[in-house]
């Protein structure tokens, strides 16, 4: 899955004329499973404007400088076996850039803040945010909802993290 195919309808993919390389980015992918539960409890919730379950991922990392050593070494997306839980802790509204908001699914998993720490300690990433907040973007235009009407007990425990991947962000 490329970059843009996941960001279809967010607005922060950035493609130019040259192509020239100027960042790196890092995800996961959740086993199609999980997402397939998520999708179903969202629909059964009435969230509009879904994103199509099959785009359902992490970032760990959208690093405004390019990770060349990094991209090198991590061509291939890598299977995470046994996969990592990605716990979800609840429902978070940001700001998209076209102003709309966008409803995020919150979550904890030590493995996803140790790799983002890791790129930025071992490889000098430059986040493109002030603060990691793992999350999944489930909705590009979620409306004026409150995130406090939402009932969290009605989506999966967790989803299930089944590969990182890496790919450099052209421009």
């Amino acid at each position: 899955m490329k970059l843009s195919d996941l960001h279809s309808n967010s607005e922060t993919v950035l493609e130019g004329a040259d192509e020239r390389e100027n960042g790196t980015y890092v995800a996961v992918n959740f086993s199609k499973e999980s997402r397939k539960a998520l999708s179903k409890s969202l629909k059964d919730m009435g969230i509009p404007n879904r994103h199509p379950s099959e785009k359902y991922h992490c970032t760990i990392m959208y690093s405004s400088n390019p990770l060349h050593e990094w991209e090198e070494a991590n061509q291939e997306p890598i299977e995470l076996d046994p996969p990592h839980k990605f716990n979800i802790t609840g429902f978070e509204i940001f700001k998209t850039m076209s102003d709309t908001n966008a409803l995020v699914v919150r979550g904890e998993c030590d493995y996803l803040n140790e790799r983002h720490q890791m790129l930025v300690d071992e490889h000098g990433a430059k986040c493109t945010h002030d603060e990691y907040k793992p999350h999944v973007t489930v909705s590009y235009d979620c409306g004026d909802i409150d995130v406090e009407d939402l009932d969290i007990s009605v989506l999966p425990e967790y989803l299930e993290i089944e590969e990182e991947y890496t790919e450099p962000v052209n421009t």
